[in-house]
């Protein structure tokens, strides 16, 4: 997912689909970095805009957009609205077309987080802490729907255990589908993607969910081990009609934040690796790479000298828009402020949508129609953490 030719490379993978066998084929390892992508032209209207100023009363924990971009769903500690009276982290959506928040979480006696919303922004997948006095600790899993917030699946202490409280049996990491039917939880340890209306399903592994294509059945997620904290994670693709279960990447180097476009074909996702194009990359960085499966193909979208990290890719349905998050400053296109900054290839063109901001900007989230991106601002560190207490969320857009 990182070449500069990568619009090129596309056009060949189609030609090569239908005459490549089952063995993963590199690319050719030629980053044009003598001969950068060219940048792409934004539409006519495109801007950056800060979300409301309301939002600067809080720490910032997390954001998600819908499929058309209308609704953004925020996770904050900052009192939005009248009846968000406790000091905890809450759900909201924003919807963009009217300008007003809803809160997603009230009477939750905990903190709130792992948001995650369907296309049509009707459902909304969260976690939560059933306990109070353990808000960091989720350990239950919510859907809201129609103004309504059910629990789908509550923690239960474990009797057994000399300090229950600290048992939690929901993980972190809770995703729904795109279109509203699936979803993919770690309850007990064991990854599980099910139907909405079951909540039955295969146990994919004890691993971190990631991402849908759009109608459900292929599933990205990441094989983080809590019991083996040392190993690096891997990437994955499972496919929910075959029960298969394929990794994208071997190695034991780093390898994470899979996203997948809307038919399941292409997978983007930030890596440590050095061997997955058949070229050399010896930044020993993150960098980014897209995957495609029919072929299959790896794609370095970045350069293999690439002097910056490159993180948290996302792909619109269709898979021409793919956005990502850098602190390299030789990418081949404007690039002032020396820190994160938002990346996007449009249609095999790459342009920086933040170039002349003086904050990182981290956390890119695209929208399914891949015309908007939500993102988070501010000062960070040198791994791109931008502090939650002065973090602020933008969404840029049209990008087409």
């Amino acid at each position: 997912m990182k070449n500069s030719h990568y619009f090129l490379f596309l056009v060949l993978v189609i030609f090569l689909a239908s005459c490549q066998g089952d063995e993963p084929q590199p690319d050719d390892g030629n980053n044009g970095n003598n001969n950068p992508a060219p940048a792409a032209i934004l539409p006519t209207g495109f801007n950056n805009l800060a979300l409301p100023n309301e939002l600067a009363n809080g720490a910032l924990a997390g954001i998600a957009i819908s499929g058309d971009g209308r609704f953004v769903v925020v996770t904050t500690s900052a009192q939005l609205v009248p009846n968000d009276q406790d000091n905890f982290t809450d759900v909201y959506r924003l919807d963009r077309q009217n300008n007003t928040w809803l809160l997603l979480s009230p009477n939750l006696a905990s903190n709130a987080f792992s948001a995650s919303i369907s296309d049509n922004g009707n459902r909304v997948l969260f976690t939560a802490s059933q306990s109070p006095a353990l808000p960091t600790s989720p350990t239950a899993i919510y859907l809201w729907e129609n103004n309504t917030v059910i629990p789908i699946q509550e923690g239960v202490q474990d009797p057994t255990s000399l300090i229950p409280l600290i048992t939690p049996l929901v993980a972190f990491t809770n995703v729904i589908s795109p279109n509203g039917q699936q979803i993919a939880v770690n309850i007990n340890l064991n990854h599980v993607v099910a139907p909405l209306q079951t909540l039955q399903g295969a146990v994919v592994s004890n691993g971190q969910p990631a991402d849908f294509s759009t109608n459900g059945r292929f599933h990205t997620w990441v094989d983080v081990d809590v019991l083996n904290p040392q190993q690096s994670p891997r990437v994955w693709l499972y496919d929910a009609q075959t029960g298969s279960n394929a990794p994208i990447t071997r190695s034991t180097n780093f390898s994470d934040s899979p996203r997948i476009n809307g038919d399941g074909r292409l997978v983007v996702f930030a890596s440590e690796m050095s061997d997955l194009t058949g070229a050399e990359d010896n930044n020993g960085l993150l960098d980014v790479f897209l995957f495609d499966q029919p072929v299959p193909r790896y794609t370095r979208l970045t350069p293999a000298d690439a002097n910056g990290i490159s993180q948290n890719p996302d792909i619109s349905a269709d898979g021409n828009v793919i956005v990502f998050s850098s602190s390299a400053n030789n990418l081949g296109v404007p690039d002032t402020n020396f820190t994160f900054d938002i990346y996007a290839y449009i249609n095999g063109q790459l342009v920086n949508l933040t170039v002349g901001s003086q904050q990182s900007n981290v956390s890119p989230v695209l929208s399914n129609d891949g015309r908007f991106v939500a993102y988070v601002s501010g000062p960070s560190d040198a791994t791109g953490t931008v502090s939650p207490q002065n973090a602020r969320v933008f969404i840029a857009g049209p990008l087409r």
